[in-house]
């Protein structure tokens, strides 16, 4: 089918009938040979507009994708300058949700951020909080430590660094609320160096 006109579509398909009198897909693609590399379905642009535009007005997800791929085949994969972005235009929601709820005994986090450049100079992770909520909360309930740094290569520069705070009367650092403790501590620093050279723990 060829559009030769100005205005209307290429290719129209249109149902009107309430659920209970269907029962199948308003349109079916299947590719049904697994020895097949080719797209199911292939999509070309090269005007100014979107690549693909829906207008989900229901209250189910707009794309819905099962994937049974394994291999670190993911089941959406973007390339390109922005790889993605989510919008949240509509209160008490949220731009992007990661669910993970298995019993993971594997090697892979729930989210990987993975900047592999040794010449790269951005940082791997930008958060911006312009608002009265905490940049980063972090609600922690089992018993390892809620956050882990494994810092190496670094020799002459900060694991962690606050730069230029704000404050006049707060505390720039603060653990409060301690009150199980027993044996243990609110603070420990240790340096198992052999240097002979001078140095401070603090």
């Amino acid at each position: 089918m060829v559009q030769t006109t100005t205005s209307g579509v290429g290719l129209r398909i249109d149902r009107n009938l309430a659920s209970g009198s269907t029962d199948r897909e308003l349109v079916f693609i299947k590719q049904d040979n697994a020895s097949d590399d080719q797209p199911a379905l292939a999509i070309q642009q090269d005007g100014a507009g979107y690549g693909m535009y829906l207008d989900q007005n229901g209250n189910k997800a707009g794309i819905y994708i099962d994937s049974e791929a394994t291999g670190e085949n993911p089941a959406i994969h973007t390339v390109g300058k922005y790889g993605a972005f989510f919008g949240q235009d509509i209160s008490s929601g949220y731009g992007l949700k990661v669910l993970r709820d298995i019993a993971e005994a594997g090697s892979n986090p729930l989210v990987n951020i993975i900047d592999t450049n040794t010449s790269n100079t951005s940082p791997a992770l930008y958060v911006l909080q312009d608002g009265a909520g905490y940049g980063i909360s972090i609600d922690h309930n089992a018993n390892y430590p809620a956050l882990y740094i494994d810092h190496d290569g670094v020799t002459s520069n900060n694991s962690i660094k606050i730069d230029s705070p704000t404050q006049t009367t707060g505390d720039v650092i603060s653990a409060f609320g301690a009150d199980s403790l027993q044996t243990g501590g609110l603070l420990y620093l240790e340096s198992d160096s052999s240097h002979t050279g001078t140095r401070n723990l603090v």
